[in-house]
């Protein structure tokens, strides 16, 4: 983990620095927004040799932002742009044993998990969820998926089909229909044995935010994020939960009721740790607890 950050603090050093000094020479002006590059998911290859990250610039003809996956070589420096071919790429990580980025993308499916074989550029769909994937990741030994899925609306009948009424809840003003929830799934690593593992009225996303996913480090446990319901109003008042896969167990992580966000485990699986405002009160900063 120490070499991952000094890699990944290194490499947006060097960024910074160019920057400055492209900056140092030109004045900046409000035209060159457009022409600014932004970089995210910045992940070092298992083995530290290769690194990746996403690039999005603006593109004003098509009022959209163009976005790209790049591979660098950290000992040479040489870049490329992969998985072009790919629609709506979002989301890449690296597989456990680094001969692959998996990542979300749009396909006949809707949105779903792929693999970008790095030797062979061949694309591997592995996921076919029904209705589509928000974030997902993978266990430590790299056998299994945890993701997240909107459930299936469900179908009227009847004169029935035709009632768009429904109960309104803490949404805002231009809201025309109920919001879905969304639950935590688990499958293989090859796509097979789709499970899902939070009951009804169980939701990890709100309009608003998503809940974060992660796994312990020894494999054994999930935790995300569950909020009262996906109406973008209750997005402040999530409460952590912890999944054991052992006994498929889902216990809440604290004894707070409200107001948590950001779960990840300690590296010797033995705490949680997790934003919450000081004091409890909403309105204070918010603290790492553990």
């Amino acid at each position: 983990m120490k070499n991952i950050c000094k890699y990944s603090f290194l490499f947006l050093l060097t960024f910074s620095i160019q920057f400055q000094l492209v900056a140092q020479n030109e004045t900046f002006t409000l035209n060159d927004i457009n022409r600014l590059v932004n970089i995210s998911s910045l992940q070092i290859s298992p083995n530290g040799k290769s690194a990746i990250w996403m690039a999005s610039q603006r593109n004003l003809e098509n009022n959209t932002y163009d976005r790209q996956l790049v591979l660098m070589d950290i000992a040479t420096k040489n870049k490329k742009t992969i998985a072009q071919d790919i629609r709506g790429l979002s989301s890449p990580s690296w597989t456990k044993d680094g001969s692959a980025i998996s990542m979300i993308a749009s396909g006949n499916d809707g949105r779903q998990i792929y693999n970008f074989n790095i030797s062979t550029e061949e694309v591997l769909q592995i996921t076919k969820s029904e209705n589509g994937i928000s974030r997902y990741a993978w266990s430590s030994d790299g056998k299994q998926i945890a993701y997240f899925s909107k459930n299936k609306k469900v179908e009227k009948t009847g004169a029935n089909k035709f009632n768009d009424s429904y109960e309104v809840g803490s949404d805002d003003y231009l809201k025309d229909a109920p919001p879905t929830n969304t639950s935590v799934w688990l499958v293989n690593a090859d796509g097979s044995n789709p499970q899902k593992i939070t009951p009804d009225g169980f939701t990890v996303a709100t309009g608003l935010t998503t809940s974060a996913l992660a796994w312990s480090p020894n494999g054994k446990m999930i935790t995300f994020t569950s909020y009262p319901s996906s109406s973008s109003g209750d997005s402040d008042l999530g409460r952590n939960f912890i999944y054991h896969l052992k006994n498929k167990e889902l216990k809440s992580a604290t004894k707070n009721t409200q107001r948590e966000s950001s779960p990840r485990f300690s590296p010797d699986n033995l705490s949680l740790v997790y934003r919450y405002p000081r004091d409890g009160f909403p309105a204070n900063l918010g603290d790492w607890y553990q």
